[in-house]
C-alpha cells in the first residue's frame, strides 16, 4: 500500500488503513448509499452510534443525512412519504439498468424492503404522529 493511501486511512474503529482501502475498493470508490464517486480523502467512515461498529464508506451528504435522521428508518420512511405526498416519484419504469446513479438491483432491493416493512412502518409513523400531535402515546391510543 502506498504511503499517501496509509496517510488518508488513519486507523479507526479498530481497523487499519489496509482494511479501509479494501472497503473503498470493494465499493468501487463510491458511496454505499447514493453510489456517487468519492475520493478517498472525502470518504466518511459510517458507523452504528449504538454499537460503534463500522458499516461502510459514505459521501459527506449521505453520512450527514443519516446522522440528521438519527439512523431511524421510521423517520426516513416518513421523509419518503412526505416527498411522495409533495409530488416526488421514483423516476423508474422498471426496465432501466439504473435510477440516477443507483444500480437496478439496489433499487429493486429498496422497493422490496419498503414494501415488506410498509405496514409496520405506517403503523409506527401513525403512532408517532398521534403522540407528537395530540399528546397521546401509542399505549394510550
Amino acid at each position: 500500500m502506498k504511503k499517501d493511501t496509509a496517510r488518508v486511512w488513519q486507523p479507526c474503529f479498530g481497523y487499519d488503513a489496509e482494511f479501509f482501502e479494501n472497503v473503498y475498493r470493494s465499493q468501487h470508490g463510491a458511496c454505499a448509499i447514493c453510489h456517487r464517486e468519492i475520493a478517498r480523502e472525502e470518504a466518511h467512515r459510517d458507523h452504528d452510534h449504538e454499537t460503534g461498529e463500522f458499516r461502510a464508506l459514505l459521501c459527506g451528504p449521505c453520512n450527514t443525512g443519516l446522522g440528521m435522521f438519527h439512523d431511524d428508518i421510521v423517520t426516513l420512511a416518513g421523509a419518503i412519504a412526505y416527498l411522495e405526498d409533495h409530488g416526488k416519484q421514483l423516476p423508474w419504469n422498471g426496465t432501466q439498468k439504473t435510477v440516477g446513479k443507483l444500480p437496478r438491483p439496489i433499487v429493486l432491493r429498496a422497493i422490496q424492503v419498503w414494501e415488506k416493512r410498509l405496514p409496520s412502518v405506517q403503523d409506527q409513523v401513525a403512532a408517532n404522529l398521534r403522540s407528537g400531535c395530540s399528546g397521546d402515546t401509542p399505549e394510550n391510543s
